[in-house]
């Protein structure tokens, strides 16, 4: 917990100073760095980070392309332990936003692409065997 409270701290900390280098001519491209603390359904911490470039196409509306990189080393999933587990989503951004005041903005997001996994997973219920597993699957992000 800890740890997630300082990777926010920064991150906002690295948004107010990028915000206030800025002007009214911001630049068109963007680079979007990320740091991932993310907590499963059975109460699992995975850890990761990523990194995304875009560009302004309007005032208001932003589209790019991403690669995230999710690592955990243990996920008790339903019965079955995985280990070792590694998700690597690509993606293409869209983002809409609508400033409301001059300070505030309401800002709409989709990261939509394919993500590639690997782990290994066992029952343990049956005989360990561990068994590795490689598989690609639909990856979608919205804000």
């Amino acid at each position: 917990m800890k740890c997630t409270f300082l990777a926010l701290i920064y991150s906002i900390l690295f948004c107010l100073h990028l915000k206030s280098q800025s002007n009214k001519n911001l630049p068109k491209i963007h680079l979007e760095v990320k740091i991932n603390d993310l907590y499963s359904t059975h109460s699992d911490q995975f850890w990761g980070g990523g990194i995304a470039l875009s560009k302004n196409i309007t005032e208001n509306n932003v589209v790019g392309i991403g690669i995230d990189h999710i690592y955990n080393n243990y996920h008790n999933d339903n019965g079955w332990d995985l280990t070792n587990l590694h998700f690597t989503p690509v993606y293409l951004k869209y983002q809409y936003s609508v400033r409301i005041t001059k300070i505030l903005k309401i800002v709409l997001f989709t990261d939509q692409g394919i993500s590639f996994n690997s782990y290994k997973k066992y029952d343990p219920t049956i005989i360990p065997i561990t068994k590795q597993v490689n598989e690609n699957g639909f990856y979608s992000e919205i804000g």
